[in-house]
């Protein structure tokens, strides 16, 4: 779904209401409200509310960020809601106005439902972050590079000439992306490269809830994907200003600033094969009449092979061709972020899928056949730009908020991408270059930057949700962050397919949410494992496939003997879990001086039904500043040791 840009607030129709800001007198005292543009909704406002650019240093500057409320309705107002719906990227201002009367109904209408356009987005400033001026600018910077033709690499790196390729073009993404830093520092956004990062957009969530609730409010909020990253970084930094808290399709933190960028993506992808069996089951479930893309004789198994088959013929044909129409890493991306929403799942084997297989085989004269081989909300609202050249906000965030990387080369970033596809995901995992890729080589690093510890003891504890079968946030980072914090938080799976518990409908889902927000009671038990509805919207309607079904399918193991992928799915895990004990046994030893540390951490854990994932590194952290430093936690945005 498309979403169209907060550009300006119209009239002022609310007095302004004094913020605990008079400190910063350049600052505007509140938020003037009015109409927003775009939304034909009156109970709906929208404003701009400034910070300062860095919660240090006034004379740095101010931040103006765009902010929506959909006001409580319920007269027992229990205080702001606020939420963020991902990304990095995804405006706020555009969730309240397309899902700010679901989250209120959700809620009891006891909250002032609130969301903002984070720094780097949509209507704020500072706004969308760009190295470049037009399309032709971009493309003649990256021409002849990986970036622009994007490489598009075979299945599983099947092609050796492919490999020797790719490997040949290190030191030519190196010189690039060396050239690219000085780009971006003279480019039309390099004034605000310090200022967009997590670690501000905390402060900024911090500085809202208490213009909505007042000085030292325990904030509320409601966390999706990225906005889970946003959600670590707030209960760690003002652990003792938590309030209710839900954080929904979780980021691991630790692998978003704690190590190299480059291993990110790895992370990304450790469930989308998952996902990926779930559509293919479900089209051969529902059949040809069903799923265009099945046979009356369809399995699982064998859709994934026939998949694997496409792709490869798509790569040999546009490389033998030249014609881009048809790369496989078209279909592999549309694939890819098709997993997200299942409710769309023969809507896209009917229409996009299908068009590029039947196009695919006029094209290339190919006589491959079918596959003969043996909720009520979109899951994470995606930025649009008015501009036709790609934008840098991702990348500015996401290697903001990283680790010093003087250590990684891009020799380094070109083999873990190599790891990914063979060992991790061969079909999903060599869509490069992703923005954490450029980090290493990034012009800049946020003013602050937090890096933990991420296992505060909470003022009141949270809810972690994750989906079982999620193509972008694994459900093993939704348990390490739930291992983490333990006492301080209930963990609560979803057994469904897609980005986020929003994909499918589980009314005990819901129910979690609803009851949390409402009563503050968290879930115990058998009551933290959610079901998705066996009446809700079947993923392949026209035969009534839903998820159960899958899941059904899966289990029973009638498919487990077709299908050279399902077995390579299997190899491939077994690989990762060996990796994963080897590196958990290498980290012992070279860590023993943390033990006493961690026992500390494990003893004061809540027992809990779920199997511990790992840490994937040391709970201690410190908190890392560029130009000051302090271990602290916070209680107000301002509360920093510094002589700024």
């Amino acid at each position: 779904m498309k979403w169209g840009l907060v550009a300006s607030i119209l009239l002022p129709l609310v007095a302004a209401t004094l913020t605990p800001y008079e400190r910063f007198d350049s600052r505007a005292d509140g938020i003037t409200w009015g109409p927003c543009s775009g939304s034909s909704d009156d109970h709906i406002k929208c404003g701009y509310f400034e910070v300062p650019l860095d919660w240090a240093k006034n004379s740095s500057g101010k931040a103006k960020l765009a902010v929506a409320v959909y006001p409580a309705t319920n007269p027992q107002r229990k205080g702001a809601l606020l939420s963020n719906p991902g990304g990095p990227g995804g405006s706020g201002v555009s969730l309240i106005l397309g899902y700010g009367q679901i989250l209120s109904n959700l809620t009891g209408g006891y909250y002032d439902i609130v969301s903002w356009d984070p720094r780097g987005v949509g209507a704020t400033t500072p706004g969308l972050i760009n190295c470049f001026n037009s399309l032709d600018e971009w493309a003649k910077f990256w021409n002849g590079t990986l970036v622009n033709p994007e490489i598009d690499i075979r299945y599983g790196f099947t092609d050796q000439t492919d490999y020797q390729y790719f490997e040949s073009q290190v030191p030519v993404m190196e010189q690039r992306w060396q050239a690219f830093k000085q780009v971006c520092l003279k480019g039309p956004s390099a004034q605000w490269l310090p200022y967009v990062g997590t670690t501000a957009t905390a402060r900024d969530l911090v500085a809202i809830s208490e213009y909505f609730d007042g000085p030292g409010c325990d904030f509320n909020y409601y966390g999706l994907s990225y906005g889970t990253t946003i959600g670590n970084y707030l209960i760690n930094m003002f652990p003792d200003r938590v309030g209710r808290v839900i954080l929904d399709g979780v980021e691991d933190p630790i692998t978003h600033a704690d190590q190299p960028s480059n291993l990110y993506w790895g992370h990304r992808v450790e469930s989308v094969d998952e996902t990926y069996q779930g559509f293919a089951q479900g089209c051969a479930l529902a059949g040809p009449s069903g799923c265009p893309l099945a046979t009356k004789t369809s399995t699982g198994s064998g859709i994934i092979d026939w998949t694997k088959t496409l792709v490869e013929l798509a790569h040999d044909y546009a490389k033998a061709s030249g014609d881009d129409n048809f790369k496989s890493r078209n279909l592999v991306s549309a694939i890819h972020q098709d997993l997200y929403t299942p409710d769309q799942w023969a809507t896209f084997a009917a229409g996009d899928f299908l068009d590029f297989y039947q196009g695919l085989v006029q094209a290339s004269g190919s006589n491959l056949t079918l596959a003969t081989r043996s909720m009520w909300a979109p899951p994470e609202l995606k930025r649009q730009s008015n501009q036709d050249f790609p934008d840098y906000t991702f990348h500015a965030i996401t290697c903001g908020d990283s680790i010093d990387q003087d250590n990684v080369t891009t020799q380094s970033v070109f083999d873990e991408l190599v790891r990914v596809v063979k060992d991790v995901s061969p079909m999903f995992g060599g869509q490069f270059p992703q923005p954490a890729h450029y980090c290493h080589r990034w012009a800049s690093r946020a003013v602050e930057r937090f890096t933990g510890p991420w296992n505060h003891t909470l003022k009141n504890p949270i809810i972690i949700i994750g989906n079982k079968a999620d193509p972008a946030t694994p459900f093993a980072d939704a348990s390490v962050v739930a291992g983490y914090l333990g006492n301080s938080a209930t963990l609560v799976e979803q057994d469904g397919f897609g980005h986020l518990s929003l994909a499918q409908k589980s009314t005990c889902t819901q129910n979690i949410i609803s009851n949390f927000f409402i009563n503050g009671v968290h879930p115990k038990g058998d009551d933290t494992v959610c079901p998705i509805d066996s009446d809700g919207p079947p993923l392949f309607p026209s035969k009534g496939v839903g998820a159960s079904d899958i899941r059904n399918a899966i289990s029973s193991n009638s498919d487990s003997s077709s299908g050279s992928d399902s077995q390579d799915l299997a190899n491939l895990k077994a690989q990762k879990n060996n990796l994963f004990i080897a590196v958990i046994a290498l980290a012992a030893a070279c860590g023993i001086l943390l033990v006493s540390l961690i026992v500390s951490c494990v003893t004061g854990r809540r027992a809990r039904g779920y199997k511990q994932v790992g840490t994937k590194g040391a709970l201690a952290h410190k908190v890392e500043f560029t130009g000051y430093d302090t271990g602290k936690s916070y209680s107000d945005p301002y509360d920093r040791d510094s002589k700024h």
